[in-house]
């Protein structure tokens, strides 16, 4: 479990968050480490491409990254 608690905290660190698509999936992955017991990953929904990892899926977390995207990065979205 080590390993993998690793490998997603050093592609949090490593990653540019990728341009938003039109659809977006958000899924919570369990980390269980102090501190952090779920990480975020909000993926592009038509590719499965990962857009960006969060540290936490709580909401004083989520609130403060999704209110710094500009408005005009963000795409229109597919209502599906």
């Amino acid at each position: 479990m080590f390993q993998i608690h690793t490998l997603l905290i050093s592609y949090q660190n490593d990653m540019k968050r990728l341009p938003l698509s039109n659809a977006i999936s958000i899924d919570e992955v369990y980390l269980n480490m102090p501190g952090c017991s779920y990480a975020l990953v909000i993926y592009d929904f038509i590719s499965g491409e990962p857009i960006d990892i969060l540290p936490s899926r709580r909401d004083s977390v989520t609130e403060q990254y999704f209110s710094k995207i500009p408005m005009k990065l963000v795409p229109h979205p597919l209502l599906i």
